[in-house]
């Protein structure tokens, strides 16, 4: 039964980290490599380096909490199911 279970968590977790995969090579999240490495560079005027940007609670930073907060909690309980169900012995 753990086994079948954690077999479903690999597989479902292998599942999302490639359809990320595919959704960033997609939607050409590496390219322009070269553009990036010179972003720290750029001057930032007298007024942004008085009021620096306050950092927003956006719902993707939201959405990425909740998708954070349930993924420990299935390693949380796949642990738990690890340590605490043991099979019978033959």
């Amino acid at each position: 039964m753990v086994t079948e279970m954690l077999f479903i968590y690999l597989l479902t977790g292998t599942f999302f980290a490639l359809a990320v995969l595919f959704w960033a090579f997609r939607s050409h999240q590496f390219e322009e490599q070269d553009r990036a490495r010179f972003l720290p560079l750029r001057d930032l005027t007298e007024e942004e380096l008085a009021h620096p940007p306050r950092r927003k609670f956006t719902p993707s930073v939201f959405l990425f909490f909740v998708v954070l907060a349930i993924g420990l909690g299935v390693l949380g309980r796949m642990l738990y199911l690890a340590v605490t169900v043991h099979p019978p012995a033959t």
